[in-house]
């Protein structure tokens, strides 16, 4: 029975990755959130779900993550994120930070520990050969005004990269997001869609899990597009 751990399961996209693994038979959730009580708020029903653990705390707490990444989970999704452009941003590269202090501990403790494959969530907005097809004054607007939030991803993505001797650590990056509903998802390498609906962004992040072959880097673009 697969082990998916979940780092920021009351975010938008971690919300609906949740949504699509709680419906997969003998499937296993660790959820993290800095919040228990906000995540059962939006999930009513979920503390009585036997398949999935929730792990409440700081990302800072090292035995908390150890704990969300056991040796038991096979992929951990890390979308550990916000949509405001806030000087100093730090959230990824928070994320990325506890995430390889915790796999650290952990091989220490086990020379023989397996880390979990790394899904990461980022920004086609960071990779030029995705966004390349988009007006450059459209991108240099967006550059300006999302700043802070493309520096903390592009520092995050940096660090996460140092490590890929041993992380098998997948960035996905996908255009523009929206509150829209599931119409279908297409993974790419070369493109990325204008926008993409959270579900679907969350059905196209579980597919590059599942497939061995995906570049470090996968975009996510609309089934129409």
């Amino acid at each position: 029975m697969p082990t998916y751990a979940i780092l920021g399961a009351t975010g938008k996209t971690g919300g609906a990755i949740l949504d699509h693994l709680i419906k997969a038979p003998n499937t296993n959730v660790n959820a993290y959130v800095r919040s228990k009580a906000k995540l059962l708020g939006q999930k009513p029903g979920l503390e009585n779900n036997k398949n999935v653990k929730i792990f409440e705390g700081p990302l800072s707490d090292i035995p908390l993550i150890a704990s969300t990444l056991s040796p038991s989970v096979d992929a951990a999704f890390c979308v550990v994120a916000i949509n405001e452009n806030i000087p100093g941003l730090r959230i990824a590269q928070d994320t990325v930070d506890s995430v390889i202090a915790t796999l650290c501990h952990l091989r220490n403790k086990d020379v023989n520990f397996k880390p979990p494959k790394l899904l990461f969530l980022s920004s086609s907005a960071l990779n030029a050969t995705m966004s390349g097809e988009f007006p450059a004054v459209l991108m240099a607007v967006l550059s300006r005004a999302m700043s802070h939030l493309y520096a903390d991803l592009r520092f995050a993505e940096e660090n996460l990269r140092l490590h890929q001797s041993w992380l098998d650590a997948t960035f996905v990056q996908p255009g523009g997001l929206s509150q829209d509903v599931q119409k279908g998802h297409r993974l790419s390498l070369d493109k990325a869609s204008d926008l993409v609906s959270y579900p679907d962004l969350a059905a196209a992040t579980i597919h590059i899990n599942t497939t061995d072959d995906m570049d470090p880097m996968a975009s996510i673009t609309r089934d129409d597009a």
